[in-house]
């Protein structure tokens, strides 16, 4: 009942000594993304490595177009920059491949006006399982 209600319960294993977290739900509904706790450790480390990243933009100068928004080479540089540091971070907590970590930064902002330059962040975590299923029989050698 505890479980249902999204309480963190603990659980034994037969044959394996300790207790283990059951389902690692969070307080967030059943729908959010944040439902597990995984999901919400895999946040806090990408916000911690893409903060670190923002923060060394900070101050330093960035190439505009005539309209204020970023030249193309130095959004490419800068995305090339935070991916690279996001996989070397990450690497066994997310799905690392050609969409993830999706690192963008805008290219429409005015920069030059606003002094904000907006990067997108996102990634695709590792799944992970409740339950597993085997299935079971014999077979025959000559048969095989």
């Amino acid at each position: 009942a505890l479980d249902s209600a999204r309480f963190l319960t603990l659980r034994t294993h037969n044959g394996k000594p300790g207790f283990y977290i059951t389902k690692g739900r969070s307080g967030a509904n059943n729908t959010s993304d944040f439902s597990k706790l995984a999901n919400g450790r895999v946040m806090d480390r990408m916000c911690q490595i893409g903060r670190s990243k923002g923060v060394d933009l900070i101050g330093e100068s960035v190439p505009t177009n005539s309209d204020g928004t970023i030249k193309e080479v130095a959004a490419q540089a800068i995305e090339a920059e935070i991916r690279a540091a996001l996989r070397d971070g990450m690497t066994g907590d997310i799905v690392i491949d050609e969409n993830s970590p999706y690192v963008a930064v805008s290219r429409v902002a005015n920069i030059l006006s606003t002094s904000t330059l907006p990067i997108t962040l996102r990634t695709t975590p590792f799944a992970s399982a409740d339950f597993v299923e085997e299935t079971l029989g014999f077979t025959v050698p000559a048969a095989a």
